[in-house]
């Protein structure tokens, strides 16, 4: 598999305990990290739960609940991710049956520059929805840093 060396998850896009009630509460707190940060422009937030009306991201996992939601911004100069592990579950909908929500426990914001490297960043991402012990570490660790470090250790690896 071909390496996406634009792309490496960094603590300040993590945030473990994340409190929310609802996806959109979840989508917006990920997304002014990734505002303060430079990696997406104000109003980034709207189009991501605009895209996950119409294309659902839960997805239940080997070793978690997941969401990714994500949406497309010509504006996006770079490829991010930014990472939050729920206090307590949230409900998305399920990308396999639209009808379905799921109790998301971890989500993974993608901000994506370019549409040609949502293949690439979806495959890597893939990568680590499929593995479980990954998954159920994140969801024990307490530190960005940490799970910064574990993510990325694995990415090296691929």
């Amino acid at each position: 598999m071909e390496k996406l060396e634009k792309f490496s998850f960094i603590p300040e896009l993590i945030q473990t305990n994340l409190k929310a009630k609802n996806s959109d509460e979840v989508i917006d707190s990920l997304t002014k990290k990734m505002e303060e940060r430079g990696a997406v422009q104000e109003g980034y937030a709207d189009l991501v739960k605009e895209r996950e009306i119409e294309f659902p991201t839960g997805l239940r996992t080997p070793g978690a609940v997941i969401a990714m939601p994500h949406a497309f911004d010509k504006r996006n100069h770079a490829s991010y991710v930014a990472v939050g592990v729920l206090e307590k579950p949230v409900h998305f909908r399920n990308m396999e049956d639209f009808e379905e929500e799921l109790p998301v426990e971890v989500v993974f914001l993608l901000a994506i520059d370019e549409k040609k490297e949502q293949m690439s960043m979806l495959q890597v991402l893939m990568k680590i929805f499929q593995n479980k012990e990954l998954l159920e570490g994140i969801k024990s660790i307490k530190t960005s840093e940490e799970i910064c470090q574990k993510l990325n250790a694995f990415l090296q690896k691929l």
